[in-house]
């Protein structure tokens, strides 16, 4: 028989505390504790441990060069973009969480992402719409929804039931914070509620060769509602968010299957700038002073990385002599204050991506297939600028 207690729980970072706190000791934010009843088994009441460790024995250590390491089996997303984003497309028996606010399109997005992917068993769990809301969607995508099995319901264990049952290779929880189990309480979205479901949720994907993708809103600030917890228990975290100009891109906030990006709205850095003007004057001759310099990303996406140097020197030599920069054009390369080009990691990688998206002269401090090897500012003002 379960017995209930009531705490209450900062819902920002998910911190508890016997009593109301009027500011978090955690994370600092006020008036963020609400209180919640929650429930505690009995030992007798206790329910198996997820995993099976407790049926195969205590677990005990290994040493670490006794481990196989075996390579990430990954599903093919059938987008390229979208695979680059995750690693090389996703990682089975893995969990990813996207976040974004609300009405930025992540429902549509995951649909048309799971629409892609007809060999596979998907289930898509929805909280939010119903079956009717969803096939319009699909309908809109003109994509064939062949395959793919719906569950309207907000209640875990329909969830838990129909995995069990089905299967899946491929699971859409749309969204989590509309999940929620007696276990825990009735109203979704406590921080609660979001700890005992992800974590019921995780231990099913964990014992399976299968995905788990989970949406998520975001609050007023950016960051995804509910505890930190949740990011925590995930592989994945991907952020789906919009610029001044309504351009909408993906980047991972964090992946332990792949690298992440750092990607930020609406401009380069001012001191970069100065850094690759001041650059050009001492080692191309070309002079800045007195003119005013204005820089813009397409799309609106902040540079942070290096590599962008060689680009942007580019760019600047361009505008200050009307010449252009040939069609077809790509650079990378960090740019030293001795004007030479610097090198920056997975230049193959890069130039196998600027070839996919068209473009066929590509200039790196590096030699390889289909690369120009630049090694400094003036060698790459001659390449570029040649004709």
């Amino acid at each position: 028989m379960a017995k209930t207690k009531t705490v209450y729980v900062c819902s920002n970072c998910g911190a508890d505390s016997p009593k109301w706190l009027g500011k978090c000791p955690n994370c600092g934010e006020w008036n963020t504790y609400v209180e919640e009843v929650v429930a505690k088994e009995t030992p007798a009441a206790k329910r198996p441990v997820p995993s099976g460790l407790s049926e195969r024995g205590q677990a005990r250590p290994v040493l670490l060069r006794d481990i196989t390491a075996e390579k990430e089996d990954r599903l093919d997303m059938k987008d390229q973009e979208l695979n680059r984003v995750l690693g090389g497309g996703l990682v089975k028996g893995s969990l990813v969480l996207i976040g974004g606010e609300p009405g930025i399109g992540k429902s549509t997005l995951v649909l048309q992402t799971i629409l892609k992917l007809h060999d596979l068993k998907v289930l898509y769990v929805s909280g939010e719409e119903s079956e009717a809301q969803i096939k319009e969607r699909a309908e809109r995508l003109h994509l064939s929804s062949h395959g793919i099995e719906v569950l309207c319901t907000m209640r875990l264990e329909d969830i838990l039931d129909a995995l069990d049952s089905l299967n899946p290779v491929f699971t859409i929880i749309d969204s989590i914070q509309t999940v929620y189990s007696a276990e825990a309480g009735i109203v979704p979205g406590t921080v609660n509620q979001l700890k005992y479901c992800a974590n019921e949720l995780v231990s099913w994907v964990k014992e399976r060769d299968s995905v788990l993708v989970m949406t998520a809103h975001v609050t007023k600030d950016g960051a995804i509602a509910g505890p930190k917890t949740l990011e925590h228990l995930v592989d994945t975290v991907i952020s789906f968010e919009r610029n001044n100009d309504d351009v909408r891109f993906l980047h991972a906030q964090k992946n332990r299957f792949g690298s992440v990006d750092e990607l930020y709205s609406d401009k380069i850095d001012s001191a970069r700038v100065s850094r690759i003007a001041a650059i050009l004057e001492k080692r191309a001759g070309i002079r800045f002073l007195g003119e005013d310099i204005y820089i813009n990303v397409a799309g609106g996406i902040r540079l942070s990385e290096s590599a962008v140097d060689a680009a942007l020197a580019a760019a600047m030599y361009s505008a200050r002599t009307d010449v252009p920069v040939p069609v077809g054009t790509a650079l990378f390369g960090e740019l030293s204050l001795a004007g030479e080009i610097r090198t920056v990691p997975k230049i193959k990688q890069r130039a196998k991506t600027a070839e996919g998206l068209g473009f066929t002269n590509i200039l790196a401090p590096e030699n390889g297939a289909g690369i120009t090897c630049v090694k400094d500012i003036r060698s790459l003002i001659k390449t570029v600028f040649a004709k």
